[in-house]
């Protein structure tokens, strides 16, 4: 899961440093911005990334599928490029968009 949150980090610009706590510690338990997390069968997952409103731009890469428990992907608002990765259509848990 870090390895696929720091691949979606490397491909957005981040102008504002949001993102600039993405490579501190677990995303679940050192609060990174606009990551949510829940317990899931014993163990903490990522459930949401919400990440409106934060100037970011570039393409969401295909790494977003290994968060398998994701359940909301909240990109509204920034300046995103290209193609929404064919990936996520493995993501079962996926309800919002």
């Amino acid at each position: 899961v870090v390895d696929a949150l720091g691949t979606i980090k490397r491909s957005l610009l981040d102008p504002m440093n949001n993102l600039e706590n993405w490579n501190r510690g677990d995303p679940c338990t050192s609060n990174w911005t606009g990551v949510f997390c829940q317990i899931i069968n014993d163990a903490l997952h990522v459930t949401e990334l919400q990440l409106f409103k934060r100037n970011l731009s570039g393409t969401l890469a295909p790494e977003v599928s290994l968060l398998s428990q994701l359940r909301t992907l909240d990109f509204m608002w920034n300046n995103l490029t290209g193609s929404i990765p064919k990936e996520i259509g493995n993501i079962t848990t996926l309800k919002l968009m």
